[in-house]
């Protein structure tokens, strides 16, 4: 049936790996890097696979700085190797991290081919008209980044209070709950 076909296209979705490379420093080695940011953008990126970095201190008053490093795992490169050689060239940053943690998500890194968009207008069409009960939120369907998945989860929240409010009854979608969504204009707050 319809849960079936659309079962399939997700599935169809082709998916890189990524790696999360979490690195610890005390803060004296990084002091402009108070609060919480993010960089991204570098020269050889698509040789070395990085993709970004986040950081945060003082969120937790220890006397660290802990720097989260995104790495494409492709072309056999060591994560964790990677993001230190980042921190060292890019940032100038010469002590070694005292921790580092590598996490592996196989398939974490969506790859949006062209014609994604007509491709999940379509399945939400079909998901509405056969499943209403269904809703898709994640990385593969709409948006790859995190700020996009907030925004997509209010949306579908708004979406399902109004659609759940008759007790044993699901109300159907409308067309301006899903629409956003597959176009990834869903930045309504």
């Amino acid at each position: 049936g319809v849960a079936q076909e659309v079962l399939g296209a997700l599935q169809q979705i082709p998916h890189e790996g990524v790696a999360v490379v979490n690195l610890v420093y005390p803060t004296e080695v990084l002091p402009g890097f108070t609060g919480a940011g993010y960089a991204n953008s570098w020269e050889d990126a698509e040789a070395t696979g990085l993709l970004g970095m986040v950081w945060q201190s003082k969120v937790f008053q220890r006397p660290t700085t802990s720097v989260a490093v995104y790495v494409r795992e492709s072309g056999g490169c060591d994560p964790a190797q990677v993001a230190v050689q980042a921190m060292h060239k890019d940032l100038g940053v010469i002590t070694e991290p005292s921790e580092v943690q590598v996490t592996h998500w196989p398939n974490g890194l969506p790859q949006y081919l062209v014609g994604h968009g007509d491709e999940m207008t379509s399945l939400h069409k079909a998901r509405v008209a056969n499943t209403p009960w269904l809703s898709l939120m994640g990385p593969s369907y709409h948006a790859p980044s995190l700020a996009d998945e907030i925004f997509e989860a209010q949306a579908i929240a708004r979406s399902l209070e109004r659609r759940l409010k008759v007790p044993g009854k699901v109300l159907r979608e409308k067309t301006s709950e899903w629409e956003p969504l597959a176009s990834g204009e869903f930045r309504v707050v």
